[in-house]
């Protein structure tokens, strides 16, 4: 959807296409998950972000079920986390909010795939990740 919408304000006729089997068992579906490198402290993220709509809930870093969480989350490398649950926001907009503050602190932004954003912060070569509800087929 990115790449159509791009290409209609560019004025382009012709859209570049690849079909797939979408019910295919071998076509999976994945997420871009943010990084987050130079953010400011889970404490200080969460201080700016309760003036948004965002409800907000600190937990202590689990991993273990992220791949399948329904909510937003920021996880940093101090092993702790904050839980995003949108009031009244859908997820990309609430995602847009969370990038905008990260920026305002003068964080640097990356997008990985799923498994690359855990294994960083795993690693400690970003300082946190912001993950997104999962998705499926249908």
């Amino acid at each position: 959807m990115h790449r159509l919408a791009a290409l209609r304000e560019l004025r382009c006729h012709c859209v570049p296409v690849c079909a797939v089997d979408y019910l295919n068992p071998s076509v999976t579906v994945g997420l871009w998950y943010r990084t987050l490198s130079g953010p400011p402290s889970c404490d200080e993220f969460a201080k700016a972000l309760s003036s948004s709509d965002l409800e907000l809930e600190r937990r202590r870093l689990d991993t273990a079920g992220i791949n399948v969480s329904p909510q937003l989350a920021m996880l940093f490398a101090s092993d702790e986390s904050l839980t995003l649950r949108t009031r009244g926001f859908q997820v990309y907009p609430a995602l847009r909010s969370i990038e905008q503050c990260a920026r305002a602190y003068g964080a640097v932004i990356g997008y990985e795939s799923e498994h690359d954003a855990l294994e960083k912060l795993a690693t400690q070569k970003v300082d946190a990740v912001i993950t997104l509800p999962w998705i499926d087929k249908p």
